[in-house]
């Protein structure tokens, strides 16, 4: 018989799951036990802030210096939505549509532009296989996109360094579900030449084979 896996993630799959580790990703900021997680939350809020101002504001806004944090569930039904106060006492919002395998629907991305007036770090974090409309979407309402790899390779360095057990299951479920059927083993997005027809069965394969 085979082993039951002992990594929460193969129970809890839907998208639901991904925004609560996201959400825990950035309340490490004040985690005060472990401060290789509250590095790794510094990190990827800075990464999400840098990241944005250069692709969309041309550097317009001043290094990022957080004070504190604070999340706020479901704001306007947006998966992820945070605000972060920098040293001069400024508050800048933090949107983040999260998706495994789903595109964004509904006109949901210009939705939270509308309600959220103020200038915003915008996020579109995609664990599963980006299609056309995911780009061009996101592009239109000005969001930045965080695929498989680029999550994949930020929380690499940080696997050795803390035995903390939700960041470790996230990884390996990222791993084995996400990168490992995206990518190559040397880091290459695959395409229909690294597949065979055992995976068929697989949507988004089908979907790049159409």
């Amino acid at each position: 018989m085979k082993k039951m896996s002992q990594n929460i993630f193969d129970y809890a799959t839907s998208e639901l799951s991904q925004d609560a580790f996201i959400s825990l990703m950035v309340s490490w900021y004040d985690n005060t036990e472990d401060s290789i997680l509250k590095k790794l939350s510094i990190d990827f809020i800075t990464q999400l802030y840098d990241g944005y101002n250069d692709l969309f504001l041309n550097n317009e806004l001043p290094i990022l210096e957080i004070t504190s944090i604070k999340i706020i569930q479901q704001h306007h039904k947006i998966d992820v939505y945070f605000e972060v106060t920098d040293k001069n006492g400024d508050i800048i919002p933090f949107i983040i549509e999260d998706k495994t395998w789903t595109e964004p629907h509904s006109n949901q991305l210009q939705r939270y532009n509308d309600k959220i007036k103020s200038q915003s770090i915008k996020i579109f974090f995609k664990t599963g296989h980006l299609t056309e409309k995911d780009q061009k979407l996101t592009y239109e309402a000005q969001y930045m996109i965080l695929d498989a790899k680029w999550i994949y390779d930020f929380l690499k360095p940080y696997i050795n360094k803390t035995s903390n057990v939700i960041l470790h299951n996230f990884f390996d479920y990222l791993t084995r579900e996400f990168y490992n059927k995206l990518y190559t083993e040397s880091g290459n997005k695959k395409t229909l030449h690294d597949w065979d027809c055992n995976d068929l069965k697989e949507g988004f394969v089908q979907y790049e084979l159409i």
